[in-house]
């Protein structure tokens, strides 16, 4: 939905609240919240990051297409563990990155070769920003018995990255219904503890449409993903 759209949905909201003599005090706020630029307004980082060996890019190659299967590029961010943290699912912490509350938590598909699921999956709503959902991927909240209605601080430690077998951990944000980065949404503050691991710039880890197109070009897919997609931290 674009933002004219948006403008024009509220107006509807409003209208109808008035003659049915009531107002969505949840709903309504969701929709302006979403409006707008992105805030830039998490000072929390949402894993160790010294754990962590590289980063994918947004709308990259790497994994599947998502928000799904069919979608042509991914468009969250991978992190990859450095070697002596993989194969571990006790090791890298993550966390609230802002005040939120747990409105989502359910198994994830990836089974181990054993059969095993491979943690689960976290959506996390911010308090400040309510269109705003945090997506965390092959988590294992076992040790901090995550509940869904659960209300986090900011820096509240969740659980741990599952990254058996190799594996890698993820996350999305989701503004409405439009995905979008990370790095769109950290402060300078804390995309400094990145720039001081390597990451020169935010537009860095979020290709353009022209970068997507030559990735393409290029013969890169899911299913031979581009090697630049990868950005590695020193």
């Amino acid at each position: 939905m674009n933002k004219k759209s948006k403008i024009i949905l509220i107006i509807c909201l409003v209208s109808l609240a008035s003659v049915a003599g009531v107002f969505s005090v949840v709903f309504l706020p969701t929709i302006l919240d979403s409006l707008g630029p992105i805030p830039q307004y998490i000072n929390e980082d949402w894993i160790e990051l010294d754990k962590i060996a590289n980063i994918s890019k947004y709308r990259s190659t790497i994994g599947h297409g998502y928000p799904d299967d069919d979608y042509p590029t991914s468009d969250k961010h991978y992190f990859n563990p450095k070697s002596s943290y993989s194969n571990t699912n006790d090791t890298i912490k993550v966390y609230s990155p802002a005040n939120t509350k747990v409105t989502k938590i359910e198994w994830e598909h990836h089974q181990l070769s054993d059969g095993t699921i491979r943690g689960k999956q976290i959506h996390l709503q911010s308090i400040e920003h309510p269109s705003i959902i945090f997506v965390y991927f092959h988590i294992n909240i076992e040790p901090t018995g995550l509940q869904i209605n659960q209300e986090l601080i900011a820096g509240q430690w969740i659980g741990y990255c599952d990254c058996r077998e190799g594996s890698n951990t993820d996350i999305a944000i989701y503004r409405g219904r439009e995905t979008i980065s990370w790095f769109e949404i950290i402060t300078d503050s804390l995309f400094s503890a990145y720039n001081t691991r390597g990451i020169t710039n935010r537009p860095l880890m979020i290709k353009t449409d022209a970068q997507v197109a030559e990735s393409a070009t290029n013969g890169y897919s899911f299913s031979n993903s581009d090697p630049n997609d990868w950005v590695d931290l020193n």
